[in-house]
């Protein structure tokens, strides 16, 4: 069993969970194994993420542009696309 497991890339209870329950079904990806090099910097960057609101003001513009009240005009899909560039 153990090298089933290893040989699907899975802990020997998600090999198990998958065969039984969902036999048919593709193999469920797994994280990467790669880890993270700096876990003090990955929490700087999510703490700041966290205080900027950036989440809810993505939140707040999608639901105006969902109930028609923020008008989608040139610009302002430029403006986006200008703020998706810097962001990524």
């Amino acid at each position: 069993m153990k090298n089933f497991a290893k040989a699907a890339g899975m802990s020997i209870s998600a090999y198990i969970k998958w065969r039984v329950l969902a036999a048919d079904m593709p193999k469920p990806k797994s994280r990467g194994k790669a880890p993270i090099k700096d876990f003090t910097a990955l929490g700087n960057i999510l703490g700041e993420l966290g205080q900027s609101k950036i989440a809810l003001n993505l939140t707040l513009l999608a639901e105006a542009a969902k109930s028609g009240s923020l008008p989608v005009t040139l610009e302002t899909e430029a403006e986006l696309l200008r703020a998706t560039a810097v962001i990524l």
